[in-house]
Protein backbone atom coordinates (compact mmCIF):
# COMPACT_ATOMS: atom_id res chain seq x y z
CA UNK A 1 0.00 0.00 0.00
CA UNK A 2 3.17 2.46 -0.07
CA UNK A 3 3.71 4.66 -3.67
CA UNK A 4 7.20 2.88 -5.89
CA UNK A 5 9.45 5.76 -3.93
CA UNK A 6 8.82 4.16 -0.48
CA UNK A 7 8.89 0.39 -1.92
CA UNK A 8 12.19 1.82 -3.17
CA UNK A 9 14.66 4.62 -1.65
CA UNK A 10 14.82 4.12 1.78
CA UNK A 11 15.19 0.25 1.51
CA UNK A 12 18.52 -1.71 1.73
CA UNK A 13 19.04 -5.22 0.48
CA UNK A 14 22.23 -7.25 1.36
CA UNK A 15 23.26 -10.54 0.07
CA UNK A 16 25.69 -12.67 2.07
CA UNK A 17 25.38 -15.57 -0.03
CA UNK A 18 22.85 -17.72 1.43
CA UNK A 19 21.25 -14.89 3.92
CA UNK A 20 19.77 -11.88 2.73
CA UNK A 21 19.37 -8.95 5.07
CA UNK A 22 16.63 -6.44 4.45
CA UNK A 23 15.79 -3.19 6.12
CA UNK A 24 14.53 0.26 5.78
CA UNK A 25 16.78 3.63 6.58
CA UNK A 26 15.75 6.58 8.75
CA UNK A 27 15.53 8.67 5.95
CA UNK A 28 11.98 7.89 5.58
CA UNK A 29 10.52 10.19 8.15
CA UNK A 30 7.38 7.62 8.77
CA UNK A 31 10.01 4.75 9.21
CA UNK A 32 12.17 7.05 11.60
CA UNK A 33 9.28 7.71 13.73
CA UNK A 34 8.93 4.09 14.20
CA UNK A 35 11.79 2.66 14.91
CA UNK A 36 12.91 5.50 16.90
CA UNK A 37 9.82 5.41 18.96
CA UNK A 38 9.20 1.29 18.98
CA UNK A 39 9.81 -0.05 22.47
CA UNK A 40 11.58 -3.59 21.02
CA UNK A 41 13.87 -3.04 18.29
CA UNK A 42 13.99 -7.06 16.81
CA UNK A 43 14.62 -8.41 13.50
CA UNK A 44 12.25 -11.38 12.17
CA UNK A 45 14.12 -14.53 10.42
CA UNK A 46 12.25 -16.33 7.64
CA UNK A 47 13.65 -19.73 5.41
CA UNK A 48 13.04 -19.43 1.63
CA UNK A 49 13.64 -21.74 -1.41
CA UNK A 50 15.61 -19.09 -3.46
CA UNK A 51 19.43 -20.15 -4.50
CA UNK A 52 22.22 -18.48 -2.95
CA UNK A 53 23.92 -15.63 -4.51
CA UNK A 54 27.34 -16.06 -5.89
CA UNK A 55 30.14 -14.62 -3.80
CA UNK A 56 33.60 -14.65 -2.96
CA UNK A 57 32.78 -14.04 0.82
CA UNK A 58 35.42 -15.20 3.13
CA UNK A 59 33.39 -17.69 5.76
CA UNK A 60 35.71 -17.57 8.62
CA UNK A 61 35.79 -13.65 8.64
CA UNK A 62 31.78 -14.07 8.10
CA UNK A 63 31.12 -15.70 11.03
CA UNK A 64 33.24 -14.06 12.68
CA UNK A 65 31.60 -11.12 12.20
CA UNK A 66 28.12 -12.76 12.68
CA UNK A 67 29.00 -13.43 16.21
CA UNK A 68 30.42 -9.97 16.79
CA UNK A 69 27.33 -8.27 15.75
CA UNK A 70 25.26 -10.77 17.84
CA UNK A 71 27.61 -10.20 21.25
CA UNK A 72 27.10 -6.60 20.42
CA UNK A 73 23.39 -6.57 20.05
CA UNK A 74 23.57 -8.05 23.68
CA UNK A 75 25.45 -5.14 24.73
CA UNK A 76 23.30 -2.79 22.98
CA UNK A 77 20.24 -3.75 24.57
CA UNK A 78 21.91 -4.95 28.14
CA UNK A 79 19.15 -2.67 30.28
CA UNK A 80 21.51 -3.40 33.21
CA UNK A 81 24.03 -1.25 32.58
CA UNK A 82 23.77 2.98 31.72
CA UNK A 83 23.71 3.91 27.72
CA UNK A 84 26.97 5.34 28.16
CA UNK A 85 28.51 1.86 29.98
CA UNK A 86 26.97 0.36 26.27
CA UNK A 87 28.57 2.62 24.62
CA UNK A 88 31.86 1.80 26.13
CA UNK A 89 31.67 -1.93 25.92
CA UNK A 90 30.41 -1.69 21.98
CA UNK A 91 33.65 0.20 21.42
CA UNK A 92 35.64 -2.48 23.40
CA UNK A 93 34.38 -4.80 20.98
CA UNK A 94 35.08 -3.12 17.97
CA UNK A 95 38.74 -2.84 18.98
CA UNK A 96 38.99 -6.55 19.69
CA UNK A 97 36.62 -7.14 16.52
CA UNK A 98 39.06 -5.28 14.73
CA UNK A 99 42.24 -6.55 15.69
CA UNK A 100 41.24 -9.73 14.72
CA UNK A 101 40.90 -8.42 11.35
CA UNK A 102 43.28 -5.85 10.27
CA UNK A 103 44.71 -3.71 12.58
CA UNK A 104 45.23 -0.52 12.15
CA UNK A 105 46.25 3.01 13.34
CA UNK A 106 43.62 5.41 13.86
CA UNK A 107 43.47 9.33 13.47
CA UNK A 108 46.02 11.21 11.06
CA UNK A 109 43.16 14.14 10.80
CA UNK A 110 42.51 16.72 13.23
CA UNK A 111 38.65 18.24 11.88
CA UNK A 112 36.74 19.58 14.67
CA UNK A 113 34.30 17.62 15.93
CA UNK A 114 31.61 19.05 14.97
CA UNK A 115 33.20 20.15 11.58
CA UNK A 116 32.60 16.21 11.01
CA UNK A 117 29.04 16.93 10.89
CA UNK A 118 29.04 19.80 7.91
CA UNK A 119 28.38 18.00 4.83
CA UNK A 120 30.07 19.74 1.93
CA UNK A 121 26.72 18.13 -0.46
CA UNK A 122 23.91 19.90 1.55
CA UNK A 123 20.53 18.65 0.67
CA UNK A 124 18.21 19.96 3.36
CA UNK A 125 19.47 23.23 5.35
CA UNK A 126 17.38 22.93 8.48
CA UNK A 127 20.59 20.23 8.69
CA UNK A 128 23.02 22.49 8.74
CA UNK A 129 21.01 24.70 11.72
CA UNK A 130 20.79 21.70 13.66
CA UNK A 131 24.58 21.36 13.44
CA UNK A 132 25.38 25.16 14.05
CA UNK A 133 23.15 24.94 16.94
CA UNK A 134 24.16 21.69 19.00
CA UNK A 135 23.94 21.06 22.46
CA UNK A 136 26.34 19.65 24.46
CA UNK A 137 24.65 17.19 26.48
CA UNK A 138 25.12 14.14 28.74
CA UNK A 139 23.83 11.04 26.61
CA UNK A 140 20.24 9.80 28.25
CA UNK A 141 19.21 6.27 28.80
CA UNK A 142 16.33 6.81 26.46
CA UNK A 143 14.93 4.20 24.34
CA UNK A 144 15.18 5.93 21.59
CA UNK A 145 19.01 5.81 22.36
CA UNK A 146 18.95 1.47 22.33
CA UNK A 147 16.95 1.78 18.91
CA UNK A 148 19.60 3.79 17.00
CA UNK A 149 22.14 1.53 17.95
CA UNK A 150 20.59 -1.50 16.63
CA UNK A 151 20.08 0.23 13.52
CA UNK A 152 23.10 1.11 12.98
CA UNK A 153 25.02 -2.31 14.07
CA UNK A 154 22.43 -4.60 11.62
CA UNK A 155 22.90 -1.87 9.00
CA UNK A 156 26.81 -1.73 8.91
CA UNK A 157 28.72 -3.98 11.32
CA UNK A 158 28.72 -7.12 8.44
CA UNK A 159 29.97 -4.80 5.75
CA UNK A 160 33.07 -5.20 7.35
CA UNK A 161 33.02 -8.90 5.68
CA UNK A 162 34.04 -6.62 2.41
CA UNK A 163 36.32 -4.21 3.85
CA UNK A 164 37.83 -5.15 6.68
CA UNK A 165 36.91 -2.36 8.90
CA UNK A 166 34.69 -2.97 12.06
CA UNK A 167 35.80 -0.23 14.26
CA UNK A 168 34.50 2.20 11.97
CA UNK A 169 31.05 0.27 11.66
CA UNK A 170 31.28 0.30 15.51
CA UNK A 171 31.88 4.07 16.07
CA UNK A 172 28.90 4.51 13.74
CA UNK A 173 26.80 3.12 16.20
CA UNK A 174 28.40 5.21 18.85
CA UNK A 175 27.96 8.18 16.69
CA UNK A 176 24.30 7.69 15.98
CA UNK A 177 23.49 8.20 19.90
CA UNK A 178 25.80 11.21 19.88
CA UNK A 179 24.27 12.86 16.91
CA UNK A 180 20.61 12.30 18.43
CA UNK A 181 21.90 13.72 21.93
CA UNK A 182 23.81 16.77 20.52
CA UNK A 183 21.79 17.76 17.64
CA UNK A 184 18.01 16.88 18.81
CA UNK A 185 16.39 14.20 20.55
CA UNK A 186 13.80 13.11 18.15
CA UNK A 187 13.38 11.23 15.05
CA UNK A 188 13.45 14.40 12.76
CA UNK A 189 16.85 14.63 13.76
CA UNK A 190 18.01 11.43 12.95
CA UNK A 191 15.44 11.37 9.83
CA UNK A 192 17.96 14.12 8.77
CA UNK A 193 21.02 13.05 9.40
CA UNK A 194 20.29 9.94 7.73
CA UNK A 195 18.88 11.76 4.41
CA UNK A 196 22.15 13.70 4.54
CA UNK A 197 24.87 11.80 4.97
CA UNK A 198 23.51 7.92 4.55
CA UNK A 199 21.82 8.90 1.19
CA UNK A 200 24.58 11.32 -0.27
CA UNK A 201 27.49 8.90 -1.68
CA UNK A 202 29.78 11.94 -1.47
CA UNK A 203 28.87 12.77 1.85
CA UNK A 204 28.75 9.17 3.33
CA UNK A 205 32.27 8.39 1.58
CA UNK A 206 33.98 11.02 3.15
CA UNK A 207 32.04 10.37 6.46
CA UNK A 208 33.17 6.83 6.41
CA UNK A 209 37.07 8.32 5.93
CA UNK A 210 36.67 10.26 8.95
CA UNK A 211 35.30 7.58 10.86
CA UNK A 212 38.74 5.91 10.19
CA UNK A 213 41.13 9.38 9.99
CA UNK A 214 40.06 11.80 12.27
CA UNK A 215 41.74 12.29 15.66
CA UNK A 216 37.99 13.37 17.41
CA UNK A 217 36.82 9.84 16.71
CA UNK A 218 39.16 7.64 17.59
CA UNK A 219 38.36 5.49 20.79
CA UNK A 220 39.91 7.44 23.44
CA UNK A 221 38.33 10.65 22.07
CA UNK A 222 35.27 9.10 21.72
CA UNK A 223 35.45 7.49 25.22
CA UNK A 224 36.20 10.80 26.47
CA UNK A 225 33.15 12.72 24.94
CA UNK A 226 31.29 9.96 26.18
Amino acid sequence: HTPYTCRTFPRFIYDFGATREIGISFSCPVASDMMYNTESFDFETEVNSDLPTLNDIDAEKYFLLYKGRAEAYKIAKDKNKSIRERLNDLLDLGVLLQEKLFPYDEGGDDIAFFDVFKNPELINPEWKEKVENFSLKQVSDAQSNENILMYFLYKYLMQAVYDDDALSKIKMAVLGVLINTYFGEDSWTVHLWSKETEHSQYNMDRYKKLLKNADCLSVTELKNRI
